[in-house]
């Protein structure tokens, strides 16, 4: 009951009366995070029409008058909404006492940025996070109190680096779960568009032989991997500095005024 008080308690916050902030709680079932969570616009929208101009009539036989929501506290809702699934991809807890007009509202030109790309752009990311979070090096981000979002310049730098690719509280090492996983189901898509931009990329290319072998997986971060470990490991680097030494080894060099003699 105390989670249902606190939520009832987060709505007012954000604007609404007691009056719709107990309707939304008691007989729209928003009564956690969660539900918050799911809703979009025009659940939204459609939501707070409801409140509004419920229909029907209330106990005592009369037309139920709704109670009012203003144009401010829907809004907000929208905000709240959008702000629950960025703490979730960018790894962060979801905390009712976080969600403060202050904090939702400093997502509103992020927000509002998305809402333009996503309309302008086809086959935009599953989580509206930059696809170059599926080919960063680690796996998991690191612990929330020790990286601060003040660490980054932008929301999206945060994004790259904090979204989830494993899913949140999965245990091991990461050689094992860049294997195994378990996967987010975001990632799983995401990583399935990086594939085909980089086959398109590579495909003509002679390290096609060693990005292919992602391609049963569809795995871009798999494909991406391959490629650098074959070129750029430290292995290979060692080999490439020691042949370029035996052949400075086996050349005859000698001083000339003006000459190289080899």
């Amino acid at each position: 009951m105390a989670g249902v008080v606190a939520i009832r308690a987060m709505f007012e916050c954000i604007g609404f009366t007691l009056g719709a902030a107990t309707l939304l709680t008691d007989e729209q079932g928003i009564d956690s995070l969660n539900e918050v969570f799911n809703m979009d616009d025009e659940n939204i929208e459609n939501l707070c029409k409801v409140l509004r101009r419920p229909g029907g009539h209330n106990d005592p036989g009369n037309p139920d008058p709704g109670v009012k929501v203003s144009a401010r506290a829907e809004e907000n809702l929208k905000l709240a909404a959008f702000y629950c699934r960025h703490q979730e991809r960018v790894s962060r807890p979801m905390n009712v006492a976080l969600i403060t007009l202050n904090n939702i509202r400093k997502l509103t030109k992020q927000r509002d940025k998305e809402k333009v790309k996503n309309h302008d752009v086809k086959d935009t990311p599953v989580a509206g996070v930059p696809l170059s979070y599926v080919i960063r090096r680690n796996i998991k981000p690191l612990p929330s109190d020790a990286n601060p979002s003040k660490n980054y310049a932008t929301f999206e730098h945060e994004m790259v680096a904090r979204a989830p690719i494993v899913v949140p509280g999965s245990t091991g090492g990461e050689s094992a779960l860049e294997v195994r996983g378990p996967f987010t189901q975001s990632y799983i898509t995401d990583r399935s568009e990086v594939w085909a931009k980089l086959a398109t990329i590579l495909g003509s290319s002679e390290c096609w032989t060693y990005a292919k072998v992602a391609r049963l997986s569809r795995d871009g971060r798999l494909c991406l991997r391959s490629v650098y470990n074959h070129y750029l490991d430290l292995n290979n680097i060692d080999h490439l500095a020691s042949r370029a030494e035996r052949k400075v080894s086996g050349l005859n060099i000698s001083w000339g005024s003006s000459q190289l003699e080899f």
